[in-house]
C-alpha cells in the first residue's frame, strides 16, 4: 500500500469524512502561501493540494487564471 493509502486509512479510522483545500504556492507571496498552508494543516486539513503557478492556466477558470498570472509575473 503506498503512503498516500496508508495515510488517508488512518484518517478515516478517525473520521469518515476528510477535508483538501487548495493554496496557490507563491500567491500572493511564497512566505504568505506557506504561511496559509502552515494555518490550514493546524486548523485541521487532511490535505492541501498546492498548485504551482504556470503560463497558461486557461483551463482553472478567471480567478486561477487571474492569480497564477501575478505569480509568474
Amino acid at each position: 500500500m503506498s503512503q498516500l493509502a496508508n495515510y488517508i486509512s488512518e484518517k478515516r479510522q478517525q473520521k469518515p469524512i476528510l477535508s483538501m483545500t487548495h493554496v496557490v504556492y507563491g500567491y500572493p507571496s511564497i512566505q504568505e502561501s506557506l504561511d496559509w498552508m502552515a494555518t490550514l494543516l493546524a486548523a485541521g486539513a487532511d490535505f492541501i493540494e498546492v498548485q504551482f503557478p504556470f503560463s497558461t492556466p486557461v483551463a482553472d477558470g478567471y480567478n486561477h487564471s487571474r492569480g497564477l498570472s501575478r505569480c509568474t509575473a
